[in-house]
C-alpha cells in the first residue's frame, strides 16, 4: 500500500512516455519486476485508447484543415519534410510493417506511435497483437537493462 502513489506514476509516465517511464522509477523503492508490470499496463492503456481511437483523431484532423481552407486562414505546411520521407519510406520498405510496429510506439511515444501504426497498418490483423506483444517484451527489457545500469552505480 506504500507504494500506491509510484505504481501511478510510473503507470502516467508510461502511458506518455514508454521509453523513459523505466529509467525514471528505477531510483524508486519498485522492484525491477513491479516497474515492468506497471509501465507494461500504462503502455497498454494509453495504446488501446489511441490504436482504436485513430480513426477519429484523423477525421478531426482532416475536418480542421478543410474548415480553415474555407475560411481562408489556412497556411499551407510543407509535405515533404524529412520526417514525412522517413515514414513513407519506411511504410513501404519490405520490413516497413515490422519497423513501424516494434519501434513506432517506443520512439515516438505511444499515443502518436499508436495513431501512426493505425493509420499505416489498421487494416492488417497482425498489428494488433503485434503491438501489443512488443509493448509487453519492451517493458520488461527497459526495467531490466535499467535496473541492471542503475545496479551499476548505486
Amino acid at each position: 500500500m506504500n507504494n500506491l502513489g509510484l505504481y501511478g506514476l510510473a503507470f502516467l509516465i508510461a502511458t506518455v512516455k514508454f521509453l523513459f517511464a523505466a529509467s525514471i522509477m528505477s531510483p524508486t523503492a519498485l522492484t525491477t519486476f513491479e516497474i515492468a508490470i506497471v509501465t507494461c499496463l500504462g503502455a497498454l492503456f494509453s495504446f488501446n485508447i489511441f490504436y482504436w481511437s485513430a480513426g477519429f483523431f484523423m477525421r478531426r484532423a482532416k475536418e480542421k484543415k478543410l474548415r480553415a481552407i474555407t475560411e481562408g486562414s489556412y497556411k499551407p505546411k510543407p509535405n515533404f519534410t524529412k520526417v514525412n520521407k522517413f515514414m513513407v519510406k519506411t511504410k513501404r520498405s519490405k520490413s516497413g510493417f515490422w519497423l513501424l510496429c516494434i519501434f513506432a510506439p517506443l520512439f515516438l511515444s505511444v499515443p502518436i506511435g499508436s495513431i501512426v501504426v493505425a493509420k499505416f497498418y489498421s487494416r492488417n490483423k497482425r498489428t494488433y497483437p503485434l503491438v501489443t506483444v512488443v509493448l509487453v517484451v519492451w517493458a520488461f527489457v527497459l526495467a531490466y537493462l535499467n535496473g541492471v545500469i542503475f545496479s551499476l552505480f548505486g
